[in-house]
């Protein structure tokens, strides 16, 4: 009664990045407000799924059962959808927010926490599995993909499987059958055999993570060398998702972290706060402790 749906709102993405560092500094206590937002705002991001699949897949469309998806905006009870050729993201920004969840339950290992994240991963994989197709090499890639706010002459580049949208969609699909394990223990009944079926088959043949003739995790497939599509000191950086808020580059994947340290020294630090800020993190997840320092000088 307070507030209105046309009050204004915070990109809802800077919400989810403020949560990024509630688990690993001990303050998941803290994390029950935005899931408690999320809750509110449940019904309308499935409302927006379904919105989405009539609309760009309707061979795959069911009214209900289409799991949910977000935008990059967010007010109380309702959210931004995802504008597929008319906004500057692809679909899954869902799993941003899903990953919140997910490491909410990682690093607490509460059921109480799994029973609540649970039902928000797997329902993002379920609108996540409608929104890849098999390309004739027997790759899953994510369809209407874009990498935030990257143009190519002035305009937004949208294509298929781009780094971002495949990061996202493999580490919630991973991150969906890890909980699967731990709920088929403790409520069985709530695992859809059918929805495990589905991730099981497309998570192995992803592609998270491509390897460019730069020596570079390329932010598009169709990329050759560092910066041959879009800005090459863009202040985004989001074809490092699967480094940091994501697991999916990591010191078992010596081949992608060494890429990703190329991309990042030349991504450039002459950027936004909110980016260095990321930027940081990337060097810190990356283990080179010394760039990282001097992003958090740069950003002071």
């Amino acid at each position: 009664e307070i507030y209105t749906l046309e009050s204004s709102a915070a990109s809802d993405v800077y919400k989810r990045q403020n949560y990024w560092p509630a688990f690993s500094t001990n303050l998941a206590d803290l994390f029950q407000p935005y899931a408690d937002y999320q809750k509110a705002y449940m019904k309308h991001a499935m409302d927006n799924a379904d919105t989405h699949m009539n609309r760009f897949f309707p061979e795959k469309n069911e009214p209900g059962k289409n799991g949910w998806c977000i935008g990059t905006g967010g007010w109380l009870y309702t959210t931004d959808g995802v504008v597929a050729l008319k906004d500057h993201s692809g679909p899954t920004l869902n799993a941003l927010t899903a990953k919140l969840f997910y490491d909410w339950y990682d690093y607490t290992r509460d059921d109480t926490a799994l029973e609540q994240a649970y039902p928000v991963l797997s329902e993002a994989s379920r609108f996540l599995s409608k929104v890849v197709e098999e390309n004739e090499d027997g790759e899953y890639l994510v369809k209407y993909s874009a990498s935030p706010e990257q143009n190519v002459n002035g305009a937004n580049y949208y294509t298929t499987g781009s780094g971002f949208d495949q990061q996202l969609a493999f580490d919630n699909h991973r991150g969906t059958l890890e909980l699967m394990e731990r709920m088929e223990a403790i409520a069985p009944e709530k695992v859809d055999s059918g929805l495990k079926a589905t991730l099981e088959a497309q998570t192995p043949r992803m592609a998270p993570a491509l390897v460019g003739d730069s020596g570079q995790i390329k932010e598009y497939r169709e990329e050759t060398v560092y910066g041959s599509i879009g800005e090459k000191e863009h202040r985004h950086i989001s074809h490092l998702m699967g480094l940091y808020p994501g697991q999916v580059i990591n010191s078992q994947t010596p081949a992608w972290l060494d890429a990703a340290k190329y991309t990042l020294s030349q991504r450039g630090s002459g950027t936004s706060g909110w980016s260095k800020a990321h930027r940081q993190l990337l060097w810190a997840r990356a283990k080179e402790g010394n760039e990282a320092y001097r992003m958090y000088q740069i950003l002071l």
